[in-house]
């Protein structure tokens, strides 16, 4: 089965990487950097930021950054989140993670099955944060039209439903089916336009 982390029906103007379980865009991934995540050998300190794309990603790196520095700024004013919380499939995560001390702060989008082996032998921290599909929609919809990396979405109507991929459900999957069942899903039925 192919899984499609940037969502498939929305337009790129960048080539995408059509990696054996993945496609995702090239400018950021590569071969070696989802097998690096595949494999990434997972500290006990790690703490991974796990969200859906536009559900609060930003806005959790911020937080994991002072809670894990007892709140100091320093961090947060002068370096970027991508580099205090990089992205564990992306290319650059190994510069920026291989060396770091305990606690590792880690973000990514992968669905569960094709994050990091070990995180199902209980691993690791996982926060998942959660946001309604509705505003999901209204995030990506509006963050599409101002991103040089992205077509400009088009009507709001057709946008929504490249989203949903026509089957009148939008499923947010956390797979935190961690340490025996710690799991959490979901699920929104209700999207109507």
């Amino acid at each position: 089965m192919r899984v499609i982390v940037a969502m498939e029906n929305l337009p790129t103007p960048f080539p995408l990487l059509d990696h054996p379980e993945l496609l995702v865009p090239m400018h950021m991934h590569t071969e070696e950097s989802l097998d690096y995540a595949r494999n990434f050998p997972i500290q006990d300190g790690d703490i991974f930021n796990v969200t859906f794309p536009k559900s609060g990603t930003t806005w959790m790196q911020e937080i994991l950054t002072l809670v894990t520095s007892n709140g100091d700024l320093s961090q947060v004013k002068t370096r970027p989140s991508w580099e205090r919380v990089p992205w564990l499939e992306q290319n650059t995560a190994k510069e920026f993670l291989e060396k770091r001390a305990a606690p590792r702060l880690i973000s990514t989008h992968l669905p569960y099955e094709y994050a990091p082996a070990q995180l199902s032998k209980g691993r690791g921290k996982v926060i998942y944060t959660a946001r309604n599909p509705k505003d999901i929609t209204i995030s990506y919809y509006y963050f599409s039209k101002f991103v040089k990396f992205l077509e400009d979405p088009g009507d709001f109507k057709d946008f929504t439903n490249k989203m949903i991929y026509g089957t009148g459900e939008t499923r947010l999957r956390a797979g935190l089916e961690v340490g025996g069942g710690r799991g959490l899903e979901c699920f929104d039925r209700g999207l109507q336009m």
